[in-house]
This record gives C-alpha cells, sequence and structure tokens, in this order.
C-alpha cells in the first residue's frame, strides 16, 4: 500500500476505521521505511489531538510504542541535544500551551533517543580497560 493511501486511510471521517487503521500501521512492512516519515508524524498527531475520540489516541499511542516505531524512530530520527527541549516541553504543559496528550507525544519523540544515547554512554563507561580491543 502506498504512504499516500495510509494517510487518507488515518484521515478516514469514522473514527472507528482510524483506529483499525492505526493498529494495522506497525504490521505493514513500510512502516520501518525512510520514507514512512510522513505516515508516522500523523500518527503522532492523531495521539497528540485532544479533539481525537480516546479509543483513536489510544490506538496511536499504542503504533508509538511498536516495535516498528522504535525501529523507524531509532533509525531515521534527527539527533539532538534535547534535555533542554524537555524542559520547555513540561513548561509549556504547565502553562497550558500543550495538552498532557501533545506533551506526552512530544516527550517521547525527542527523549527516547536520548535515552538511547545516555545507555550507550553509560555502557561505554562500564567497560574494563582491558576491553579495549588490543590484541597481544
Amino acid at each position: 500500500m502506498t504512504y499516500q493511501a495510509w494517510l487518507a486511510r488515518l484521515a478516514h471521517p469514522n473514527p472507528d476505521e482510524r483506529r483499525a487503521w492505526l493498529q494495522r500501521w506497525p504490521q505493514a512492512p513500510e512502516a520501518t521505511r525512510a520514507d514512512a516519515a510522513p505516515v508516522w508524524r500523523r500518527v503522532e498527531s492523531l495521539a497528540a489531538n485532544p479533539s481525537e475520540p480516546p479509543e483513536v489516541r489510544e490506538a496511536a499511542w499504542a503504533a508509538l510504542q511498536s516495535p516498528a516505531a522504535h525501529a523507524f524512530y531509532e533509525r531515521y530520527s534527527a539527533t539532538t541535544d534535547v534535555p533542554w527541549l524537555l524542559d520547555y516541553i513540561r513548561a509549556w504543559e504547565e502553562e497550558g500551551l500543550l495538552t498532557p496528550e501533545q506533551a506526552r507525544v512530544l516527550r517521547w519523540r525527542y527523549s527516547a533517543r536520548f535515552r538511547q544515547a545516555r545507555a550507550r554512554a553509560s555502557l561505554a563507561d562500564e567497560q574494563p580497560a582491558w576491553s579495549l580491543g588490543l590484541s597481544l
């Protein structure tokens, strides 16, 4: 199925149809490809949009938690230094500029890569000196 077809199905006027397509998306072979970004952005939008019915937001959030989403974002999302951005997201939520759903999606998008980079750095710090790959 083309990405335009996925976007059309995720914009279906019937919330039950949107929910059903959200549940199918992470299993689609095209979900982990680089050009899937517009569909993942639409899924983020559905998860964060307070005017969407709760079952659609929950299905979108579940899609964002899927192995396909993690594979896509790990591979293709931009790297950025995000601790300052997470502080802004928290402040914007407290000020009412973002809904809790919007803040949750933004925190997820920008903190996942930070957690992975931090975990890799801490693993590197924990390696003993003799594991530097030197051979005798």
